[in-house]
């Protein structure tokens, strides 16, 4: 019995913390880095679409799969899973479209999650979030 109830707790603790879990929350962007092989913004594009990245990109992950996107009030919503595979965690979303993007989590924390995601025509995006507090 000594044995069995820190296995339990340590097993309630590790679900309460999954990585699904942690991803189901509301994000803000506090930073976007450009890895745009092909370096096909300028200085000046770069600055204004981090500016505009950052004050009003959103996404919320919800834990029955829905997504939804967030900016300049436009609202995209989707569907979202994730997986985990030997190279890491990898989390795919449908577009409104109706294709599928895929996006490699770097770092993933109750309070912080980082990600790349693949644009078009070589451009990838590091995006860096913070939960958005719920209302209360």
């Amino acid at each position: 019995m000594k044995i069995l109830f820190p296995a339990l707790l340590l097993l309630f603790v590790a679900s309460c913390s999954s990585p699904v879990k942690m991803m189901c929350n509301t994000w803000k962007v506090d930073d976007v880095q450009f890895l745009d092989s092909l370096n096909t913004f300028t200085p000046a594009q770069k600055e204004m679409l981090t500016k505009s990245i950052k004050t009003t990109l959103v996404f919320t992950f919800s834990a029955d799969s829905s997504y939804q996107v967030r900016s300049s009030g436009e609202v995209h919503n989707n569907k979202w899973w994730l997986v985990t595979t030997k190279n890491g965690k990898l989390f795919y979303t449908t577009t409104p479209e109706g294709k599928i993007a895929e996006a490699k989590i770097l770092e993933l924390k109750k309070n912080y999650l980082q990600f790349e995601s693949a644009g078009e025509e070589n451009q990838s995006f590091r995006f860096t979030c913070s939960p958005i507090p719920a209302k209360k």
